[in-house]
C-alpha cells in the first residue's frame, strides 16, 4: 500500500455504511479490505470536509480506528512448523 492510503476498520456496520456512502458521494476512491475494513486511496488531510467529519465522528465514538497500512506482499506467513508450534502453544494455554 502506498503511504497515501488509509486503512480504517469499523466495529459498527451502520458507521461503516455511512462512511462508505460519504466517500462515494465525495467521489473518493476506496476498496474493501476485509470485514468492515476499507482502504481509502487518499491521506486523511486530503479527504473532503464532509468525509473527514464522518470519520472523526466515528473515531471519537470508538466505532472506527485507523490501522497501520501493510505493504502489499509483505505479510509474514508462518511456516508449517511455526504454525504447528503456535497451535500447540495456543491449545495448551486454553485447555
Amino acid at each position: 500500500m502506498a503511504k497515501s492510503e488509509l486503512v480504517i476498520k469499523f466495529t459498527d456496520k451502520s458507521a461503516f455504511g455511512e462512511f462508505c456512502k460519504a466517500l462515494a458521494d465525495d467521489h473518493i476512491p476506496f476498496t474493501l479490505a476485509g470485514f468492515q475494513t476499507i482502504v481509502v486511496h487518499k491521506r486523511l488531510e486530503e479527504l473532503s470536509s464532509s468525509s473527514r467529519a464522518v470519520f472523526e465522528k466515528h473515531a471519537s465514538s470508538k466505532t472506527a480506528e485507523l490501522l497501520p497500512a501493510m505493504p502489499r506482499g509483505k505479510r509474514h506467513l508462518p511456516t508449517t512448523e511455526e504454525a504447528k508450534r503456535l497451535f500447540r502453544e495456543f491449545a495448551q494455554k486454553y485447555t
